[in-house]
């Protein structure tokens, strides 16, 4: 073989080199490589005693490393998506989430068995089909996370600086003995003291984990990129009273899809803060605040100037209490639950405010 095919294949193995180095690296990587390229092919043809064939160049660089594996060995961080630290707290949101996921479809095949809307075995068919898409989904998102951490220059606080009172949300395993081990937990009556029975509190770290892949999940849900049929609001089907609640729930829908995407989002990344910064006691107090104001925000809306708010506003508390008890006794009214609801979100997010606030002031002082 002439040395200009030779001088071919090599450049065209070391320009594939080049491709994926860093810029400021790759011209001394590509000398370097060059020379230990061409010494072993030097040192080939002397032992054959004659120029070296085609195949027998492509052993020599097969010998040295497919040029993304010689690159990678350049490439600074680490070489792994999801590397053995991160990998038992990746596997945990994914099976939390899977559980969710799981918990969430059941209820939507139940919903629409019950309600007629399809045939059982199509709609479970569907249900199953959408299950299978959120959790790949849901893999998808909690990669892209693990590798995202795993490219940072300091690695979190919450992988190396946690507390046992932090770990009330991993209390569950979440995992093929999960079964047993509810089955193993003491009854009451019997077994451990009621004293040694008691649950540890979740706090910062293992609340703000929690809340990411809750909030997660619900967006998953929310864009349809995990489906569960008949339970979006896009597709309920409901009258009642001579009220399309279906179509009030898509009207509605159609007005707060962007708000409640970019409230996830901030949601996940106020959570992501705080995870990595546990104390950033004040600024997650306040920020804890900022959201329970905006629930206050939303629910004002719903009451006062959404589509929902001609069938569930009243305007004195005497009317409230007379909707509230007429829509939670049976038959039941659609007006007076979904009335309660959205007056219980305001309390919530009033009383959650105030008391982020006061634990915020108490840490100043």
């Amino acid at each position: 073989m002439s040395a200009g095919t030779t001088a071919a294949l090599v450049e065209r193995y070391l320009k594939v080199v080049a491709a994926h180095l860093p810029a400021d690296q790759r011209d001394d990587v590509v000398a370097e490589l060059r020379d230990e390229i061409d010494s072993r092919l030097e040192a080939r043809a002397a032992e054959l005693g004659r120029a070296l064939q085609a195949d027998e160049v492509e052993a020599v660089l097969r010998e040295i490393g497919h040029p993304l594996s010689v690159a990678a060995r350049y490439r600074p961080g680490p070489r792994h998506v999801v590397g053995p630290e991160l990998y038992p707290y990746w596997r945990f949101a994914i099976r939390a989430g899977g559980i969710v996921l799981l918990v969430l479809t059941a209820l939507g095949l139940v919903a629409r068995v019950v309600s007629g809307e399809v045939d059982p075995g199509m709609a479970l068919g569907q249900s199953i089909a959408g299950l299978f898409s959120g959790v790949i989904t849901l893999i998808g998102f909690a990669t892209l996370a693990a590798y995202i951490f795993e490219r940072q220059s300091e690695r979190p606080r919450w992988l190396h600086d946690w507390r046992v009172k932090d770990l009330g949300i991993y209390e569950f395993g979440v995992g093929e003995d999960w079964l047993d081990s509810l089955a193993a937990r003491p009854k009451d009556g019997g077994g451990a003291a009621p004293s040694a029975r008691v649950a540890p509190r979740r706090t910062t770290t293992g609340e703000a984990l929690g809340n990411i892949v809750a909030w997660a999940v619900v967006l998953l849900w929310w864009t349809t990129a995990f489906r569960i049929p008949g339970l979006h609001p896009t597709e309920w089907v409901y009258v009642r009273d001579g009220v399309d609640w279906g179509a009030l729930s898509r009207e509605v829908f159609a007005l707060v899809y962007w708000p409640v995407i970019a409230f996830g989002a901030a949601r996940i990344v106020f959570d992501l803060g705080r995870a990595l910064w546990p104390s950033a006691g004040i600024y997650a107090g306040l920020g804890e605040a900022a959201f329970a104001a905006g629930r206050v925000a939303a629910a004002a809306w719903l009451w006062f100037d959404s589509p929902l708010s001609v069938h569930i506003a009243v305007d004195s508390l005497d009317a409230f209490i007379d909707r509230a008890v007429d829509g939670w006794t049976p038959p039941f009214d659609t007006a007076g639950i979904v009335m309660s609801v959205v007056a219980l979100v305001a309390v919530e997010g009033v009383l959650a405010a105030l008391g982020a606030l006061a634990r915020t002031g108490r840490r100043q002082a």
